[in-house]
């Protein structure tokens, strides 16, 4: 993914230096050329941010289904005590477990014990 963000801003910069010198100064292609590229970075740094944050949340949910415990700030998440809500991307107490009522946990917050 990222390299096609790469790929669309060079092809945007080759686009605008093709563009005739009256119609955009030297100056504005600069300019527009360092726009284009501070964009390009934050996108690309948004999805390696994301793809990491994914990566991790699905390290968790393995470990969560494996039977392991983790540990969510204060709490300890099992597969004994919490359900794991796609929906939501969190844990939510199962209604058995009567001292855990309306308990509900979100996966960023976890880690593995």
């Amino acid at each position: 993914m990222r390299i096609l963000f790469i790929l669309a801003a060079l092809l945007l910069v080759v686009l605008l230096f093709s563009i005739k010198h009256e119609s955009l100064s030297l100056k504005a292609k600069a300019m527009l050329t360092i726009v284009i590229s501070i964009v390009c970075a934050a996108a690309c740094f948004y999805q390696f941010e994301f793809e990491n944050r994914q990566a991790k949340s699905q390290e968790i949910l393995t470990l969560f289904n494996q039977g392991k415990i983790l540990r969510c700030g204060d709490i300890e998440v099992s597969n004994s005590k919490f359900n794991y809500e796609f929906g939501t991307s969190s844990f939510v107490a199962k209604r058995a477990i009567t001292e855990l009522r309306s308990v509900k946990v979100d996966i960023k917050n976890c880690e593995a014990k």
